[in-house]
This record gives structure tokens, C-alpha cells and sequence, in this order.
């Protein structure tokens, strides 16, 4: 939902403070399905993918999500995982395409897609 008669991007207004549960890593569940989200807030995006936390900030341009740079741990992860974790990177890193309809979220850039679904509090 848009927040009408706020001042900035609306499409980022609409991201300000929410939290989404990740259902799709370039086609495929992610590999620790409860731990994956990313959570937005005014101005900071913070990403776990199942192992390393990822976190910087972003803006909203037109129909592009613009982040970074990023913060992130280093843990030893799962190489499948460790895989997931690079795509999504490289992907928010890719100032990628922003598709929000309210429930749902799709970025997608570089051959990577993220496939997302609204956490209710």
C-alpha cells in the first residue's frame, strides 16, 4: 500500500518498516527457509539470507532499489548457502528492478531474481 501525500519516493515509503520472509532465491527456496528475510527501515535494509547478516543503506529510484555499501559478517556458512547469500548480494548490489504489489516483492537484476512475501507483525 502507497502512503499517500508523504514526501520522498512512495515506492520507498512503502518499504519503510516492514519486514519480508524471502520465498525464492533465483528460483529456488532458500536453503534455511524460517531464518531468511530482509527487514526495511527509514533509510537502513538488513538482510539474512540462513547464516551472515547483511545490512546498509537504500533509497528507491523510479522503479530501482539503489543500496549499499554493506556491512557483513564473515561466518563460516553451508557452500549452498554461502552460494545464496552471494546472488542475493550481487543482486542488491545491481541496483535491481523493485516489482511491489503490498503482499509480494520481486528484485530482480544480473541474472538474479528475489522472490519476497510481507511478514505481518
Amino acid at each position: 500500500m502507497l502512503l499517500a501525500g508523504c514526501a520522498g519516493n512512495p515506492a520507498e515509503s512503502s518499504l519503510a518498516g516492514t519486514q519480508w520472509r524471502v520465498t525464492g532465491i533465483d528460483g529456488k527456496p532458500p536453503v534455511v527457509p524460517q531464518s531468511a528475510h530482509i527487514a526495511f527501515d527509514s533509510a537502513q535494509i538488513k538482510v539474512n539470507i540462513g547464516c551472515n547478516m547483511l545490512g546498509g543503506a537504500y533509497r528507491v529510484d523510479g522503479k530501482r532499489l539503489i543500496a549499499g555499501p554493506f556491512v557483513t559478517t564473515e561466518k563460516a556458512c553451508e557452500e549452498r548457502l554461502l552460494r545464496q547469500e552471494a546472488a542475493v548480494n550481487a543482486l542488491l548490489e545491481s541496483a535491481p528492478l523493485l516489482t511491489h504489489d503490498g503482499a509480494r516483492l520481486r528484485l530482480a537484476s544480473g541474472g538474479h531474481a528475489l522472490e519476497l512475501e510481507r511478514r505481518v507483525s
